[in-house]
């Protein structure tokens, strides 16, 4: 019963030993700043798994999410200035280029093909 548990679960152990001996190691590991870093840096990914679940749910698919996550975050980068608060265009730009897949979806290509053009027209 012990064995197949440790078996079950020896990623999650590993995980918490990793943990133990880094914590060990440096003393800022477990602080809280550290702990908000890495939950701020694994928020993108968290959004873009979720809603690529969601799609995967609906016996769908979407190829083209890392390409609008490319263009919308070079977009930010290139007009990002402090005089400028333009966070709101750049959500904007991925709401509409999602749109415009979603109605492609819908009414004329299947969501692979789709998926596949959105990818190769933003790439380049």
């Amino acid at each position: 019963m012990f064995l197949q548990l440790v078996t079950k679960y020896s990623r999650v152990i590993a995980l918490l030993g990793i943990c133990a001996v880094i914590a060990v190691l440096s003393p800022n590991f477990l602080t809280v700043s550290n702990l908000v870093n890495v939950l701020r840096q694994a928020a993108l990914t968290a959004i873009i798994a979720t809603g690529m679940t969601l799609t995967m749910l609906i016996a769908g698919i979407d190829l083209s999410v890392g390409s609008i996550l490319a263009l919308t975050t070079c977009l930010a980068a290139d007009f990002l200035k402090p005089d400028l608060p333009l966070g709101y265009m750049f959500l904007g730009v991925g709401i509409a280029l999602g749109w415009e897949l979603s109605s492609d979806v819908s009414t004329v290509w299947p969501s692979f093909t789709s998926g596949c053009r959105i990818s190769w027209s933003l790439s380049g």
